[in-house]
């Protein structure tokens, strides 16, 4: 077990020193993109960062920019008072030696109503992740700003899911 995991840490610290980036959760799936039809408009938002990743250059405003102008590009109706958001959610962990290990969640969260096979209650409604994708990476610090190309591909993956279910395709 000590080799493997010394096997592991060594293939994460190369992987670190080339900039390795991994997409870990393909979104697309038929119920996921059946979830988008109808859905419009979509608000782009993004969950507070933590203090030391916005002292190394993340920006909120500039991670919602990125998002606004995908969805606005894709023909994807966006506002920002819009019912259903497109969040992201940036995890990140510094490392000792000036590289961060981040992860980007990509989730569209809308209201839902739960179905019963005997009862439909109207009232028990609420927000839900209906589709979701993910994106890992290990950055140097100085570098943090290319999330944003990572995350421009996450929301592309998104629009095209949106058109396919708001065309009638199936996928």
């Amino acid at each position: 077990m000590g080799k493997a995991r010394r096997g592991v840490g060594v293939l994460l610290a190369a992987a670190a020193a080339v900039g390795v980036t991994w997409s870990v959760w393909a979104a697309g799936t038929v119920a996921e993109r059946a979830s988008l039809k109808g859905v419009k408009p979509i608000r782009a938002a993004v969950e507070k960062l933590r203090p030391d990743v916005v002292s190394d250059g993340l920006d909120v405003s500039r991670l919602r920019t990125v998002m606004d102008a995908r969805l606005r590009a894709a023909g994807v109706p966006a506002h920002r008072n819009a019912p259903n958001d497109l969040l992201l959610v940036v995890s990140t962990s510094p490392q000792k030696d000036g590289m961060y290990a981040v992860h980007l969640h990509l989730e569209l969260r809308q209201l839902v109503a739960l179905f019963h096979e005997f009862i439909r209650d109207p009232e028990s409604r609420g927000m839900a992740a209906t589709w979701r994708t993910s994106w890992i990476g290990i950055l140097k610090t100085d570098e943090l700003k290319q999330v944003e190309p990572e995350l421009a591909k996450l929301v592309d993956q998104f629009t095209a899911d949106w058109q396919i279910g708001n065309r009638g395709r199936r996928p």
